[in-house]
């Protein structure tokens, strides 16, 4: 894949090996919280609420502070380090209960990321998930959001290798099991774990502001504001498209909330 250095919509980074407008890798990776899903505030939120009923004071900040990219199963060896006390032994059993039940009334895919991964598919590019989290919390991200069947058999998870992020094992790992060289790949990511991961692999890396200041993500090839902004560097954007990805974003979302509000019979906003 040719060099492309021009940020367009994107925020300048460090520059690498990454792909021309329609010069497509042979694969996409896809980080799942903070780039398909919004998933790391509602995460945290309920985090910090469970560990409240353990008797444990950790902010939503704060767990977004210590937790967020890093491996499958940090949180319960660093509470008790913190604590200096066993934590409860269902945990974890309640923490996934109330992440389900949250997720599915409030999670949603980022917008711009359906239009994505169908343009995508329609250029012939694979697509796969990579996530630190586990096998459990990254189906329930896809369940909930409505994203589980773009990626069936295509989900890779820390549970998966030795190593997580940000060890490069995860993702040449689901390079391999997809039959795709590591320099032919690109990955989304949106934390500085996954950009030093993906590096690690020898593979080009964009990454998407949300989850960390555009500050936090130099390390990565290019920064992007929005997806729609990776899709119109990739190529993808049809003349048009953007305005009515967009409008149709904003016109579901809106539905979404004139049926929450009428389940739990609040009154319409204007």
């Amino acid at each position: 894949m040719s060099a492309n250095r021009d940020a367009g919509n994107a925020v300048a980074g460090r520059p690498g090996p990454t792909p021309a407008a329609r010069d497509l890798p042979d694969l996409v990776i896809f980080d799942c919280d903070g780039v398909l899903v919004d998933s790391e505030p509602i995460s945290c939120r309920v985090m910090s609420d469970v560990l409240g009923g353990f008797g444990v004071t950790m902010s939503p900040r704060e767990c977004h502070t210590f937790f967020t990219g890093v491996e499958a199963g940090f949180a319960r060896p660093f509470v008790e380090a913190r604590t200096g006390r066993p934590l409860d032994p269902e945990f974890e059993a309640v923490y996934l209960a109330r992440l389900s039940d949250t997720y599915e009334r409030e999670l949603r895919p980022t917008e711009g990321v359906a239009g994505l991964i169908a343009a995508l598919r329609r250029a012939g590019v694979a697509c796969c998930v990579a996530s630190n989290g586990t096998g459990a919390t990254t189906g329930l991200a896809l369940g909930a959001s409505g994203l589980a069947p773009d990626f069936k058999g295509r989900v890779f998870t820390s549970e998966d290798v030795e190593l997580g992020k940000p060890a490069p094992d995860l993702f040449l790992y689901a390079a391999s099991t997809l039959g795709k060289r590591p320099e032919r790949a690109l990955v989304l990511e949106d934390s500085p774990v996954g950009i030093e991961g993906a590096r690690a692999a020898k593979m080009a890396v964009w990454a998407l502001a949300g989850t960390y200041p555009s500050a936090d993500l130099g390390g990565a090839d290019r920064v992007f504001e929005s997806i729609e902004a990776i899709s119109a560097a990739l190529g993808l954007l049809e003349p048009g498209v953007l305005h009515e990805q967009r409008w149709t974003g904003r016109r579901a979302e809106r539905g979404r909330e004139i049926a929450r509000r009428s389940a739990t019979n609040e009154p319409p906003t204007r």
